[in-house]
């Protein structure tokens, strides 16, 4: 669980608002995962960030007791693998974004699913840490994994042996329609997967049994969720059929 966290923002010339609106967003985050803000630092550095520019920063302390530690060692071949539902594009992808906003590829003005690209971009990240903790003390869920950089296949397969492949059923869950934007750029399918979250923002590893006890806690806290894989002997590879 987190103990505590610092913030950090640093920019040209301090905005009150602006400030004000990053230090409200770190303390709405803490309140919801029951971590105190202690503090943080802001920098004022005019001449190294250009006017309207910033950069934000946290630290966070947090303990765990060793013996309830879910690190996926008692993972085996044929546990399931379950995707939680993403809130969009999290906090990952964004220079590929601006890259095809460059470009013309995208704009943040085009629709998509009744609102402006921009605000499906902008969406926050769903904060996964009280479902977490939840999950950690059922006795069948062996491994999880927050979908970060590097997609389903940087951060699933890391947390199971390297005896075991991890194999996914790309098409076991809807693609939400911003990735459908993004796909319709025509960016390769394989490095999609390796940047975005793609839809599943969190995976859980799972005795086949237990399986449905964890879609009923996730779908308690409204969260949705897909059977899209399981494991099976192998050397560490994590396979993403279509």
């Amino acid at each position: 669980r987190p103990l505590f966290m610092l913030d950090y923002l640093a920019v040209g010339q301090l905005e009150p608002e602006v400030a004000r609106e990053v230090v409200a967003g770190f303390a709405d985050y803490c309140r919801r995962a029951d971590c105190a803000l202690l503090g943080g630092e802001t920098a004022e550095m005019p001449g190294f960030y250009p006017p309207g520019d910033y950069d934000i920063a946290g630290f966070a302390v947090g303990v765990v007791d060793e013996t309830k530690i879910v690190d996926g060692s008692r993972c085996q071949a044929g546990d399931v693998i379950i995707g939680l539902a993403g809130s969009g594009v999290h906090s990952n992808g964004f220079s590929l974004v601006r890259m095809l906003l460059d470009r013309g590829l995208i704009s943040l003005d085009m629709d998509c699913a009744g609102v402006p690209l921009s605000q499906a971009l902008l969406q926050p990240t769903r904060l996964y840490l009280p479902l977490a903790q939840s999950l950690a003390k059922l006795p069948g869920v062996k491994a999880m994994a927050h979908i970060t950089g590097g997609g389903l296949p940087g951060n699933v397969g890391r947390t199971v042996a390297k005896d075991l492949d991890t194999v996914i059923d790309g098409a076991s869950w809807p693609l939400p329609p911003v990735f459908e934007i993004i796909a319709g750029t025509g960016v390769p399918r394989q490095e999609l997967l390796a940047t975005f979250n793609m839809g599943i923002g969190y995976t859980v590893i799972s005795d086949p049994d237990q399986a449905d006890s964890v879609r009923e806690l996730c779908s308690n806290e409204g969260i949705e969720t897909w059977k899209i894989g399981h494991l099976v002997q192998g050397s560490g590879q994590v396979k993403i059929n279509d």
